[in-house]
């Protein structure tokens, strides 16, 4: 799947109302630092394209607090770009978030990562973990070709199976005032709190991004 089936995750998002998320995944590829993706303030779903060629299912609603669960076919590890893309859609107050792995079902062909983040999306928004289904692979695009010409929520099959240990659970720091992680951006760091900061979202004088300047407090430890 090559491109992203926005008249599939609009009905989706129309059928399951009550669930915050399903933005454009186009949002996540182009802004820096977040710009204007919206920070979901209730539970959500939201299907992300990695690494250029690849789609996952992101969702909280069988988490605890500050925390993510990653629905992957293929089970990539989480660049820091991804999880960057991720801290969007959650910016805990906390220092840090966690990403936890369940482990769903693996992708028999190359190109089913689209189907099967779908497949996460829609079972989660029906109350069901990903992790305890085992779908049709073969029929998935005949489900999804139909949706797109019905421009219906699809209904992939499965069956209720045993949920396996989580593949993975990893920490994330976030920064600054925008409570995000970190991504190869400039940073300054407050020499009281030891806190990090985007000079873009924080007043910083320029001689504070000199590496040899003086010291550099944050309006925190300021007031």
């Amino acid at each position: 799947m090559h491109h992203s089936p926005k008249e599939v995750i609009q009905a989706t998002k129309l059928k399951f109302s009550h669930i915050d998320g399903f933005q454009s995944t186009l949002l996540y590829q182009s802004l820096h630092q977040g710009g204007v993706v919206g920070t979901p303030q209730t539970p959500f779903v939201q299907i992300l394209n990695i690494n250029d060629n690849h789609w996952i299912t992101a969702s909280d609603l069988f988490c605890g607090p500050n925390e993510v669960c990653i629905y992957d076919s293929l089970n990539s590890n989480i660049t820091k770009t991804t999880a960057q893309k991720i801290s969007w859609l959650i910016r805990p107050q906390a220092p840090h978030f966690d990403i936890r792995k369940p482990a769903v079902q693996r992708q028999q062909s190359g190109s089913s990562c689209g189907f099967f983040a779908l497949a996460f999306a829609t079972v989660l928004c029906d109350g069901v973990k990903p992790e305890e289904c085992q779908f049709q692979e073969r029929n998935m695009r005949q489900t999804l070709y139909r949706s797109l010409n019905d421009k219906k929520a699809p209904v992939f099959t499965y069956q209720k199976v045993q949920a396996k240990p989580d593949r993975a659970t990893l920490q994330v720091e976030v920064h600054c005032i925008c409570r995000t992680s970190h991504n190869q951006e400039v940073m300054v760091q407050c020499s009281n709190c030891n806190r990090w900061y985007h000079p873009n979202c924080v007043s910083v004088p320029p001689k504070a991004l000199d590496t040899t300047a003086e010291e550099w407090n944050c309006e925190i430890c300021t007031t």
